[in-house]
């Protein structure tokens, strides 16, 4: 019935089947255009979310860097702090110990008059060249024994720096 009215109206049969071929022809060209157009609305999509979930992920590493650099800069300022405190008390040491060893080389000196230095104590230092040398050494023996002990603090204060920031086990004395 078809052919017959196509054929009516002036259509061939080999008309109608080349009409048919560019029909099937633009259905298959508009319906893979839907699908290009479809499957990049889709690819934006996931742009955009990848894109989201990046902004998130970068938010997060600003925050762990943030977080781990105040955990740092508090390290650090209780090792300065700890760092202090033990130079505060190796300078009460050092002049605890200076002041026995000038009481014990005064009262060795009054004891032993032969040294030339018997009345003369050796914060004083008198004309006698020898009471000012053995004065001097021990004035040396104590600055040594202070850069000494300020040497072994900052020593264990660059380990205990390290260990904290690195997150290592802490060193129990030297």
């Amino acid at each position: 019935m078809i052919f017959t009215l196509l054929k009516a109206a002036g259509f061939s049969v080999a008309a109608w089947v080349i009409d048919a071929i560019y029909l099937l022809i633009i259905v298959a060209v508009l319906g893979g255009s839907w699908l290009y157009i479809h499957s990049c609305h889709v690819a934006h999509e996931q742009l955009a979310n990848i894109h989201a979930q990046s902004k998130q992920e970068l938010k997060t590493a600003k925050d762990q860097i943030k977080d781990l650099t105040e955990g740092h800069a508090a390290a650090v300022a209780e090792i300065a702090d700890d760092y202090e405190k033990q130079m505060a008390d190796a300078k009460r040491a050092d002049a605890f110990g200076l002041q026995r060893v000038q009481n014990a080389a005064d009262a060795y000196r009054r004891a032993h008059p032969l040294l030339g230095c018997a009345g003369s104590p050796s914060n004083q230092p008198g004309t006698d060249k020898w009471a000012e040398g053995f004065d001097r050494l021990g004035r040396g023996g104590a600055e040594l024994a202070a850069a000494l002990r300020a040497d072994d603090a900052k020593l264990i204060e660059c380990r205990r720096e390290r260990d904290k920031l690195t997150g290592k086990g802490g060193i129990s004395g030297h």
